[in-house]
């Protein structure tokens, strides 16, 4: 009797060890991980899908200072192109070009900007013609929302003109 009580008593301390040992690999690789998420960039989300050009997506990184403006993040628009013929694509912001470049097979992460209303002009030609795209993206401060949550996006207008 005494020995199996002794059995017993081994294999409740080994169990325990094994549970002790298993709570304590979770938290070393779940606590990191999740105070890296508060600090790492959110998105890209999709904004719009364009005819055969691609999508215009925005991110945020609520911790990147300065923001746009007071109480608002970091944020950026992107462009993922699913055409097969070459084009290009411009960011404008304040009046001024920021960014031309011809559209490159994968997405583009476009700087992030202290200017609240952004321009996107899309092309993409071949033999067919071209096709354009303009979106305007306006990150309003006074919104009820950071922009960090897909389901939360900026006031979009897009404007797509047929091939000509």
């Amino acid at each position: 009797m005494q020995d199996l009580a002794r059995v017993r008593l081994r294999m409740l301390l080994v169990m325990r060890t094994v549970v002790a040992l298993c709570l304590a690999s979770v938290l070393i690789v779940v606590v990191p991980q999740g105070s890296a998420k508060e600090a790492k960039v959110k998105g890209p989300w999709q904004l719009v899908s364009l005819a055969s050009l691609g999508t215009v997506t925005w991110r945020c990184d609520p911790k990147r200072h300065p923001g746009l403006a007071p109480g608002l993040p970091a944020l950026a628009l992107g462009f993922n192109s699913s055409a097969l013929q070459s084009g290009g694509i411009r960011l404008r912001a304040g009046g001024r070009t920021i960014l031309a470049r011809r559209i490159p097979a994968g997405p583009i992460n476009l700087p992030y900007l202290h200017k609240r209303v952004q321009h996107l002009d899309i092309h993409v030609g071949g033999e067919d013609g071209t096709l354009r795209a303009f979106v305007v993206v306006d990150f309003a401060a006074g919104a009820t929302s950071g922009y960090c949550w897909p389901y939360m996006p900026p006031k979009t207008e897009v404007r797509l003109l047929p091939r000509r």
